[in-house]
């Protein structure tokens, strides 16, 4: 009885809050365990949705959800959710998930719930994601400490959400890692603990999640519960980067740079330049220079190009910059549309063909380093 009016209060969910906002519920992978006949059907249903033909997808479900097959019956919800091979359909869908459920299919509990979460219907939500989470759902038990961190239709409790984080994670799931990681570096249901934050943080990492990327390079270059190491930060903020697009991949770049300039040990600086601009000094770049031009190569593929010795030596502004390559001794410099020959001689200068009508021939500056403007 309990179980049937569990139903009734769900199903009311969908006639008094309306669906129109729902986000299409796509299939999660799913199987059969029934009789012959209906194992046939729920194939050939499954290959006919995954063709494409959903009014044939449509018939067979309904036939093997009609023999009392519960994945069947999920995926008849799937269809009326998104009006694949019938007129959409939010309230049919949903007592199509409802006689899922009692089934015990886990999908059903799983979608449900979502449908019912991006309506704010929370109470329906939880109860959703607790059944599916109890049939040992990862991703339903990630969901239902959500809710317990928000306090969404369910009191706030972020002992609670720990526990289903770490349930959630111990099954696979990356962003419950990354979760469980959050609540120790924040200490929220646990002691602040950052060396237990940075090993849940790598975990979520180690499966690909730019955030936990992100918060172990933090990690490192801060030296928060682990030594501190500039050149592992510098790596993970780069993979972050190149996990990421727009502003995001490019703040992450700019900080992988920062910690790789951190990580290069400094050199000594000249005595014979102490006190001049030089002794404010960055280890990147290496400087070639004559009395009329000077170049700061960096470690990142950058070429900065002076037009004098003087300004190169008080930091001045440069008059251009581009990009350079080497292949052993020799490279190239792309600036300003041009590209221009180096090569690296054996008595430690640098040669550059063609650059502004004549070739130059450059001493190196290897003790002390220049601040980038």
């Amino acid at each position: 009885m309990k179980k049937i009016l569990l139903f009734v209060i769900l199903l009311a969910g969908f006639t008094v809050g309306g669906w129109q906002n729902a986000a299409y519920a796509q299939p999660r992978a799913t199987t059969a365990q029934s009789s012959d006949a209906e194992m046939y059907e729920f194939k050939e249903g499954q290959k006919a949705y995954n063709n494409g033909d959903y009014a044939k997808a449509m018939e067979w479900h309904t036939k093997a959800a009609g023999k009392g097959n519960g994945s069947s019956m999920y995926m008849v919800g799937v269809m009326y959710v998104n009006g694949y091979g019938v007129p959409q359909d939010w309230p049919k869908a949903g007592e199509w998930f409802l006689r899922a459920i009692e089934k015990g299919n886990s999908n059903a509990m799983y979608t449900l719930g979502t449908m019912y979460a991006n309506n704010k219907h929370y109470t329906e939500a939880a109860k959703c994601y607790r059944m599916a989470a109890d049939k040992g759902d990862a991703d339903a038990m990630y969901k239902l400490g959500n809710l317990y961190f928000f306090g969404d239709g369910v009191p706030k409790d972020y002992a609670k959400t720990l526990e289903w984080f770490r349930k959630s994670a111990d099954k696979g799931n990356a962003e419950a890692m990354h979760g469980v990681g959050l609540l120790y570096y924040r200490g929220q249901g646990v002691a602040e603990n950052n060396a237990e934050a940075l090993k849940w943080f790598q975990k979520a990492a180690d499966k690909g999640v730019v955030d936990g990327i992100v918060y172990v390079g933090y990690m490192y270059g801060e030296g928060m519960g682990v030594a501190r190491d500039y050149a592992k930060a510098a790596d993970y903020y780069n993979r972050a980067a190149q996990r990421s697009s727009g502003d995001a991949a490019k703040n992450y770049a700019d900080k992988a740079a920062e910690y790789r300039q951190k990580a290069i040990p400094a050199r000594p600086v000249s005595s014979a330049l102490a006190g001049t601009k030089w002794a404010h000094y960055y280890s990147d770049p290496e400087i070639y220079y004559s009395s009329e031009v000077g170049f700061a190569f960096f470690a990142d593929g950058r070429v900065k190009i002076y037009d004098a010795e003087s300004a190169l030596l008080g930091g001045a502004t440069s008059t251009g910059s581009g990009t350079y390559s080497f292949n052993g001794k020799t490279g190239e410099i792309e600036w300003d549309g041009k590209s221009f020959t180096i090569s690296k001689n054996s008595d430690g200068t640098l040669t550059v063909k063609k650059l502004w009508g004549r070739d130059w021939k450059l001493k190196k500056v290897s003790s002390f380093k220049i601040i980038e403007e």
